[in-house]
């Protein structure tokens, strides 16, 4: 059996709790009947009046009314009931009723004892119950807290959204400003090359052009004079009508062909819109087949008039000046000069000055001879090919810029 009071385990016919002192009531075996004890005085019936118990510093305090399976009792003050129903006369000493407590140590606490004042902290206070369950009330679940996973988590959220953001700004905005800021620096770089290596061409290709215009301009025999003719003679276009037929001259693969088929005869290709007086006349001729070929120059060439100057030079490294009248054609000079490159396809640079009636040959530059006549003064300029004396081969020479300076 418990103590009523303080749930103390009571020892078998024990009077009064050893732990706290409250006596131990009889109980019938019906819990609606109490026992009454011979030894307590009866109370009498009727309303009793009211006295204030002084409670006991050292016993806890108990509930503020008797419950009614309980009674009063004559082992000491029951704290349970009114100080008037209190029994006022305690057992003699000696009696079989009385009961000294033991002094047993105080036993251990139990779940069931109430706590005692000093002893023990007070009960935390009780919430406000939970929601009733299928096992009865639920106590009140504590509040969620982040757990370190899900903090960790977060920050790494957090983390990956700077780091995404971070990202898109180096892949949309920074990189590609980085790359068209490179790119146009590159294009300004290689712009600039391209401009400096182009005025590099450009000034390359002016200066050979002024090299090339000065040294076209430039007479190479009298150093003076103006020039007055300058064609490649890959076509007809400089306006100069170069005479062309099928059979004598004609233009093929860029340049000026003069062909003698019938090697009892020389042939003559003019340049029909020129009339020069005093004058130096180079041009670029080979040999492909025959014998000789050469210029002519102060030529009048009509129905009724066959006058002019030619030079010959041969492919045996001869030459030879002749001034033809009609059929007539004395030797003016001739013989043989080591500057003349000699056999067929070789070039040579076969140049005439006449100035008054000085009349100076050169071939490839260099001066050959120098004689003296008059007899024609002006004419047309072009080119000869013809058999040299007896030697009876059909000649074919073929001409490329020419050059006239007028003096």
């Amino acid at each position: 059996m418990n103590c009523r009071s303080c749930g103390y385990q009571l020892p078998p016919e024990a009077k009064v709790c050893p732990h706290c002192g409250t006596p131990v009531a009889a109980y019938s075996a019906d819990p609606g009947t109490v026992l009454s004890d011979p030894t307590v005085a009866s109370y009498p019936s009727g309303p009793q009046p009211e006295a204030s118990a002084t409670p006991d510093p050292t016993v806890a305090a108990g509930p503020s009314s008797t419950p009614p399976y309980l009674a009063s009792t004559g082992y000491g003050p029951d704290p349970y009931s009114p100080a008037d129903q209190q029994n006022r006369y305690p057992p003699p000493p000696g009696s079989p009723y009385s009961y000294s407590p033991a002094p047993f140590p105080p036993p251990p606490p139990t779940p069931y004892a109430p706590p005692q004042a000093g002893s023990y902290p007070p009960f935390p206070p009780v919430g406000p119950q939970g929601p009733q369950g299928p096992q009865g009330p639920q106590r009140p679940q504590p509040a969620r807290r982040f757990s370190i996973v899900l903090i960790v988590l977060l920050i790494i959220l957090v983390a990956l959204l700077i780091g995404g953001s971070g990202l898109i700004y180096y892949i949309t905005i920074y990189n590609p400003n980085q790359l068209h800021t490179q790119a146009t620096a590159t294009a300004v770089v290689r712009l600039t090359g391209t401009a400096q290596a182009m005025a590099t061409s450009t000034a390359q290709a002016r200066a050979q052009m002024n090299a090339t215009a000065t040294a076209v301009a430039e007479n190479p025999y009298t150093h003076n004079g103006t020039l007055a003719l300058f064609d490649p003679l890959s076509d007809n276009s400089k306006g100069f009508n170069w005479a062309q037929d099928p059979t004598n001259c004609s233009f093929k693969d860029g340049t000026y062909h003069d062909n003698a088929p019938d090697p009892r005869y020389s042939d003559y290709c003019l340049a029909n819109a020129t009339d020069f007086n005093n004058f130096a006349f180079e041009v670029q001729m080979q040999l492909i087949k025959g014998d000789s070929g050469g210029i002519v120059f102060r030529c009048e060439n009509t129905s009724t008039t066959n006058r002019l100057y030619a030079f010959y030079v041969g492919v045996d490294g001869s030459y030879t000046l002749n001034r033809q009248n009609g059929s007539s054609f004395p030797v003016l000079v001739n013989g043989n000069n080591a500057a003349i490159k000699q056999g067929l396809n070789q070039t040579n640079v076969v140049a005439v000055v006449a100035q008054g009636s000085t009349i100076t040959l050169f071939v490839n530059r260099q001066q050959i001879t120098s004689l003296t006549d008059g007899t024609y003064t002006h004419g047309q300029i072009g080119f000869i090919a013809g058999a040299f004396g007896n030697s009876s081969h059909p000649t074919e020479a073929v001409f490329s810029n020419a050059k006239v300076w007028t003096l």
